[in-house]
């Protein structure tokens, strides 16, 4: 999964300048749309359904879990970690489009810039 995201990482970003370039923003997303519809709705009959977990007679499992892991100082120090983790991670992607463009460059720069570090994962 992660090796197609970067693959991904690496195409969308000409692809939807190609796009924006030559049809602009209305109908660029129109293009998006149908082919995330296209493409999930392919996908659709292989999505098997869900086994039940038992019979009507046997007790449901709780939804809650075991929640101990609250209680310890290791839990919440992880939390935080993986919360500013996760913050700082999206912001280069999402500052790199206003950045190539403050320094002047072409748009296949600026999605050349973007999908260089979308490689990087």
């Amino acid at each position: 999964m992660v090796a197609g995201t970067a693959v991904g990482g690496l195409v969308w970003p000409f692809t939807l300048e190609f796009l924006l370039s030559r049809y602009g923003a209305p109908v660029t997303l129109r293009i998006l749309g149908l082919f995330n519809f296209i493409t999930l709705a392919s996908v659709l009959p292989f999505i098997r359904s869900r086994v039940p977990t038992g019979g009507p007679n046997q007790p449901r499992p709780s939804t809650l879990g075991n929640l101990r892991a609250l209680k310890d100082y290791r839990f919440w120090v992880y939390m935080a970690a993986n919360a500013c983790q996760g913050l700082a991670f999206f912001l280069p992607g999402l500052y790199i489009p206003s950045y190539a463009q403050a320094l002047a460059l072409t748009p296949i720069q600026g999605s050349a810039a973007l999908a260089a570090m979308n490689g990087m994962y």
